[in-house]
């Protein structure tokens, strides 16, 4: 906030939360006493997404009511300027609003359970008016190839069939809002029972093409020449992990502390991996640090949710999918 008086700042946070009052689809409202929670929802929303409003503690005095978090919901971009919903000839665009408040642990505990709640059920009215819904009997369903190792065979099997895809509404979240950034990256690593269930397959499928060296090799080969290896190496450098690469830490890490197999360095060096863990990771791991907050899981419920793009700096958000669940 270089060059701007401290005049200016009162005036400028009314006016960033005048904005999303009048324009936001979903208002948060935390009562000055940091007790009571109003939802507010406007019939005709030209911003698309969820805002806080309360009180805090800043720049060395109190406010009544300040912007503490947005989040995106579908395209738009949490704080970014924006053309609007259903804008009309004359309207101009909606300007960005400040991210100079943040909620306090204690509001976090307090309203993170609302938010998750809301965001489900957003993401079971928006897809459901989709032309094949989720629970549709004519699911979504995308051609695929499975590999499986038959072991007492010594042969891998190969054959093409159609994927049912869970299919999910985005959500985006500025990373500086951290406390929703942590849960959201710990709700993917534990509660998602769809990923848990292909990475567990993945991991059984390379462990057990790879055991079959575990006597033979010695190392005089090149890795990648052997037999099976680039059967691997193409499921590893699938479009699925191009577009989720800290998942790839996740599946090295299950093959050398789970199934112990020796040949995880070779694999990361096959894939010019880096062992470095991966910021969602360490957000997972704060998101059950924090010495002011329970456990994520008394926030998240059993919210079923994939992070669909990887924590940058440079980006300053990231986006993730929730898939509803039958109510």
């Amino acid at each position: 906030m270089k060059g701007l008086s401290s005049e200016k700042i009162p005036e400028l946070a009314a006016k960033d939360v005048r904005i999303v009052k009048k324009e936001a689809r979903i208002i948060f409202r935390i009562s000055p006493d940091e007790r009571l929670i109003e939802t507010i929802e406007n019939k005709n929303p030209r911003l698309d997404l969820i805002a806080i409003v309360g009180p805090t503690w800043e720049f060395n005095r109190g406010w009544k009511e300040v912007l503490l978090a947005e989040i995106g919901i579908s395209r738009t971009r949490p704080y970014h300027e924006a053309r609007g919903l259903n804008r009309k000839n004359e309207e101009s665009n909606i300007p960005k609003r400040r991210k100079w408040f943040f909620l306090s642990p204690h509001q976090y505990q307090l309203i993170a359970p609302m938010i998750f709640k809301k965001i489900e059920g957003l993401a079971y009215e928006r897809v459901c008016l989709w032309e094949k819904g989720p629970f549709s009997t004519d699911p979504f369903k995308l051609p695929s190839i499975r590999h499986y190792w038959l072991r007492s065979a010594k042969t891998l099997y190969v054959n093409d069939y159609w994927m049912s895809r869970i299919s999910g509404a985005r959500f985006t979240v500025s990373l500086r809002d951290v406390f929703i950034i942590r849960d959201i990256c710990w709700a993917e690593a534990n509660l998602n029972r769809y990923l848990r269930k292909v990475l567990r397959g993945l991991v059984n499928f390379i462990d057990l093409r790879l055991n079959w060296y575990k006597f033979s090799y010695k190392g005089r080969r090149p890795f990648r020449t052997l037999d099976g290896t680039k059967q691997v190496e193409e499921r590893l450098k699938s479009r699925f992990f191009t577009k989720h690469p800290h998942l790839l830490w996740e599946v090295i890490r299950r093959l050398k502390e789970e199934k112990e197999n020796k040949y995880w360095l070779h694999l990361a060096e096959m894939i010019a991996w880096t062992i470095r863990e991966p910021e969602e990771r360490k957000m997972a791991f704060m998101a059950v640090s924090h010495p002011y907050l329970s456990h994520p899981r008394t926030r998240l419920g059993d919210i079923q949710l994939l992070v669909t793009t990887e924590i940058s700096k440079k980006k300053g958000y990231i986006v993730f999918e929730v898939f509803p669940r039958k109510k």
